[in-house]
């Protein structure tokens, strides 16, 4: 059985530390100047932006990567009180970056970040003063758009109601943050397809062309859980996708960029550095919000990816190859943080899940660094009986090959030793040899049934199982054509190592 190990031993928190640490090698540090504390904007070379800052102060904290005490996080806290607009054309929000117009979503994230300081009176005024500019830019139609007059969009519309959420423990006897909720929730649920059970960027009705996407989707499905929203009669056509896209293994969307393939394969290849923490986002909340929508094994597999791409990254930097300016954004790496922080904490809930889906789950990708993969154990989709027989079959495979021919040898040596000369074409070797040859092949036609259904990765079956079927044949004539020696070495090559996996693959976890 898979041991329950503590936590920091089961999956992510060396990674995590590494990016935490990364994340904060984004903050200005130039003391004395007014852009100390800020986190870069896009590059190394950038000022402090406001979205960047208040994301990554918002994500150390929520995490609790750090106290709101941390002279990190103090410089951060400062730096975004300077440069909140005050007054004047821009109002009191924030801009994009350091300067200009106000912006709703990055107006409301600075929210979110300040308002783990609101035990300093001079957060509180400013925060203060934010909630009466958004008040004042909310749309009549109950939403919010990047700023005022502008369409209502569901994203700004779902974060700003998460930031007045925060609004209510800082400020609870303002009415107008109660009223500003209830007209913001209600334009948020009719903004849902009632089709497809999904949200666009504004809302889908018929003839308005907006197409759904997972992005709106999740930020919505998880603003209206936060808010306390009964949300089953959402779930019927939200149900019905999750259900499909359960039985594809991947998102069906019109984003390339949020494709995300399962069972082997790891990240698609469209899917960039930049938009893989959205896709572990998205599991993680349908997870949470809508119980039964995902399996815990994409979660897994999803956050295994994002270590994958992380490998990727790093060996990208180290050899210098260039990369595009999107993949090294301060912002993308605090998504990134995020999505490994949101992985780690689901599975530290699901702790007992986790570990069963583990003991089934063995064959895991090597290069996310959680087990050694063992190559003769079959990525199937369901664990099923069928699934569970035909694991121990792989596992008794090599035991009992290497078992069988074994007595055949000594059956040879026995009669050689005896009789001083062996005619063995219709003896004991030949039908040994054939029902060895027999479960061979057998197995490998599931197996190559396995990689028709796309169970099994066009990489592992080429790399890893043909090889081996190529051996299996080379021996098995060995034996037909009496050189039983040869046979034995070439299968005992093939055998042994998978023996020997086996045995310190389940030594490990029983340690």
């Amino acid at each position: 059985m898979f041991k329950r190990e503590p936590w920091e031993r089961l999956v992510y928190s060396e990674l995590i530390r590494r990016k935490q640490a990364e994340v904060l090698n984004w903050q200005i540090n130039k003391p004395d100047d007014d852009d100390d504390g800020g986190f870069c904007a896009e590059k190394p070379t950038d000022a402090g932006g406001v979205w960047t800052t208040a994301e990554t102060v918002f994500i150390l904290l929520k995490y609790k990567l750090l106290t709101p005490s941390d002279s990190r996080m103090q410089r951060a806290k400062d730096w975004l009180l300077r440069h909140q607009n005050l007054g004047g054309d821009y109002g009191s929000g924030w801009p994009l970056i350091n300067r200009g117009n106000s912006f709703v979503d990055t107006t409301a994230r600075s929210i979110l970040a300040l308002a783990y300081f609101k035990d300093d009176p001079e957060v509180v005024e400013c925060i203060g003063r934010a909630k009466d500019w958004l008040i004042e830019n909310q749309n009549e139609d109950g939403g919010w758009g990047i700023w005022k007059y502008e369409d209502s969009l569901v994203s700004a519309t779902s974060l700003t109601l998460l930031a007045f959420r925060r609004l209510v423990d800082i400020f609870p006897e303002d009415e107008n943050i109660k009223l500003a909720i209830l007209k913001a929730a209600a334009w948020l649920k009719n903004a849902q397809d009632p089709d497809t059970g999904l949200w666009g960027f504004t809302p889908i009705t018929k003839g308005s062309g907006v197409e759904p996407n997972n992005a709106s989707t999740r930020v919505a499905v998880y603003t209206l859980y936060k808010l306390g929203e009964d949300l089953e009669e959402y779930l019927p056509a939200l149900k019905s996708f999750l259900e499909e896209f359960k039985k594809e293994g991947r998102w069906r969307t019109i984003y390339e960029t949020y494709t995300l393939k399962y069972f082997g394969e790891g990240l698609d290849q469209r899917l960039s550095w930049f938009n893989a923490p959205f896709v572990v986002l998205m599991l993680v909340t349908y997870a949470r919000c809508v119980p039964g929508s995902v399996d815990i094994k994409q979660i897994i597999d999803g956050a295994e990816s994002l270590k994958l791409f992380d490998d990727t990254y790093q060996e990208r930097e180290v050899t210098n190859i260039s990369m595009s300016d999107q993949d090294i954004r301060p912002w993308a790496s605090a998504q990134f943080l995020r999505g490994l922080l949101e992985a780690e904490s689901y599975l530290q809930n699901n702790l007992d899940e986790y570990v069963t889906v583990m003991d089934r789950k063995v064959a895991v990708i090597e290069k996310a660094g959680m087990l050694h993969s063992m190559p003769l154990v079959l990525p199937f989709k369901k664990q099923t009986g069928v699934y569970a027989s035909m694991k121990f079959l792989m596992w008794l495979i090599p035991i009992l090959a290497l078992s069988m021919i074994g007595i055949s040898y000594l059956t040879y040596m026995t009669m050689v030793i005896h009789e001083g000369e062996v005619i063995m074409e219709e003896g004991i070797k030949n039908p040994i040899v054939v029902s060895l040859f027999a479960v061979y092949i057998v197995t490998f036609f599931v197996l190559l049934l396995g990689y028709k259904q796309n169970i099994i990765s066009k990489s592992r079956f080429t790399i890893l199982y043909l090889p081996i079927w190529a051996l299996v044949v080379v021996s098995t004539i060995l034996f037909f054509i009496d050189r039983l020696e040869e046979g034995l070495v070439v299968l005992l090559l093939i055998g042994l190592p998978e023996v020997l996996s086996l045995i310190m693959n389940k030594s490990k976890h029983n340690d």
